[in-house]
């Protein structure tokens, strides 16, 4: 007879307590930027609502979050948020420039013709 065959099995030990560890493999989920959700907000308001000022915006706090999500090291998402509203603010301050340049041509070959 061995000196094993009377000994119980050791009990597993006990679980952690509710909220101090993380299970393995599990990452948090990723917050979206606040600034590229504002960006994207402008953006889309200028196509709406005020056609300047908002893309102005857009294009600031775009700016702004591509920086802060670059920096953070993949802890925000946003990046595609950012990016598409400075494209939407940039297309739209291009479109009101050639919109007023068209409308001062009409207005001066109107005038020359008069």
């Amino acid at each position: 007879m061995s000196g094993d065959e009377g000994a119980r099995p050791v009990p597993p030990p006990p679980p952690l307590p509710f909220g101090t560890g993380v299970p393995t493999g599990y990452q948090p989920p990723q917050a979206t930027n606040t600034n590229a959700i504002v960006a994207i907000c402008c953006a889309a308001g200028a196509w709406l609502v005020c056609p300047v000022i908002p893309a102005i915006v857009a294009i600031v706090f775009a700016r702004k979050a591509e920086e802060e999500i670059a920096a953070g090291g993949g802890v925000q998402r946003g990046q595609d948020l950012a990016r598409i509203a400075r494209i939407l603010a940039w297309v739209h301050l291009a479109l009101i420039a050639v919109s007023v340049v068209v409308v001062l041509l009409i207005v001066t070959s109107v005038r020359v013709q008069s």
